[in-house]
């Protein structure tokens, strides 16, 4: 009978330490910028996630008032596809004579 071989745990390997007298320099703009993008990343994650849940609320909505077009007050056109895609169409803004 042939042996198996015990299948390892798959994962992240732990990040091997700096040899000492090689560590890398810290350099504070590019820290300060680093930091700052992983904020805005974080907030846009956040803002993301809001923006999908208030679609989906439209969709069921639209959907229990049985539309799949319908013009707000501001004078926009929320537009519903087939495929549960939302677009919303600007309202045109009368020329100035």
């Amino acid at each position: 009978m042939a042996k198996t071989k015990e299948a390892k745990p798959k994962g992240k390997r732990p990040r091997q330490k700096a040899l000492p007298g090689l560590e890398e320099e810290t350099i504070q703009a590019i820290q300060d910028a680093g930091e700052n993008y992983e904020d805005c990343a974080t907030e846009a994650a956040t803002a993301k996630a809001a923006e999908t849940n208030a679609k989906e609320m439209l969709i069921i909505c639209m959907a229990k008032h049985g539309r799949d077009r319908y013009r707000l007050a501001s004078g926009d056109i929320i537009m519903i596809s087939a495929k549960k895609a939302v677009k919303i169409v600007k309202a045109k803004e009368p020329k100035a004579k």
